[in-house]
């Protein structure tokens, strides 16, 4: 009975849960990876003029920040979906 209830558990709750977190870091990465590879492109076709140094300054800012957090979301992604499958075949 304890076997069946921990496989019921197991592909309820946790194989879910595992493929829900795996597709939100996923996403927010792809976003992430999208929104500062474009914002890098547009200030390398458009360089900063002399009156528009803070905003091309913030626009890099921003656009390092993103691919920081995509670079961010790809690590934890790899660090943590081995685990959470070692996880799931130990119940």
């Amino acid at each position: 009975m304890k076997k069946v209830l921990v496989s019921l558990v197991k592909w309820l709750v946790l194989v879910p849960l595992s493929v829900a977190t795996i597709a939100i870091v996923g996403v927010f990465t792809g976003i992430m990876v999208y929104l500062g590879g474009n914002a890098v492109i547009s200030i390398c076709q458009y360089p900063p003029q002399s009156i528009d140094a803070w905003g091309w300054g913030f626009s890099l800012s921003l656009a390092l920040l993103l691919l920081a957090g995509a670079s961010y979301g790809i690590s934890t992604f790899c660090e943590f979906a081995p685990r959470m499958a070692v996880n799931l075949e130990s119940l």
